[in-house]
């Protein structure tokens, strides 16, 4: 269901959105398209999720957990791999402006700029998680279409159905 392809198309299309966002000045909260980073995080988590996901399924991380308890744990770990990309991006974002602030030798920014830097962090997070929460849900479904499927083929020859 998730391939090393499908990551590195996302990977490549973000990685494309921000090196536009940076040439053309859209990543900054003052440069009023605030709509394109929650746009670059809503994918990171989506590419997080994808991640936790293919690696879930390589090794098996998450293995012989079944029914909706199993789908809770795993949607919880896949939540909190999410969480943890996010706020560790958010440390690089963070030093990034660090440097460009010393950069262009600017003075420190004042508390107003500090307290919206706390909400931009906040909401980057919140969208990190909705990202996730949604690559899960389609795949989750996608996989019980399958199973469904293939629940309707008929029985190999020299397999005994108990049905």
């Amino acid at each position: 269901m998730v391939s090393l392809r499908s990551i590195a198309f996302l990977f490549l299309g973000i990685a494309s959105l921000y090196g536009a966002g940076v040439f053309f000045g859209w990543s900054w909260p003052w440069a009023g398209f605030l709509w394109f980073d929650i746009v670059l995080h809503f994918f990171g988590g989506a590419l997080g999720g994808l991640i936790f996901l293919y690696a879930n399924r390589r090794w098996q991380i998450m293995n012989g957990r079944e029914g909706i308890s199993g789908f809770i744990f795993t949607l919880a770990a896949l939540l909190a791999a999410v969480a943890l990309i996010g706020v560790l991006w958010e440390f690089v974002e963070y030093a990034f402006y660090i440097v460009m602030q010393y950069a262009l030798n600017e003075k420190a920014p004042t508390m107003r700029v500090q307290a919206s830097w706390y909400a931009d962090t906040l909401g980057d997070l919140l969208s990190d998680l909705l990202g996730g929460l949604v690559v899960f849900l389609l795949l989750h479904r996608k996989k019980k279409q399958l199973t469904a499927a293939d629940d309707k083929k008929e029985p190999r020859i020299g397999v005994v159905s108990h049905t």
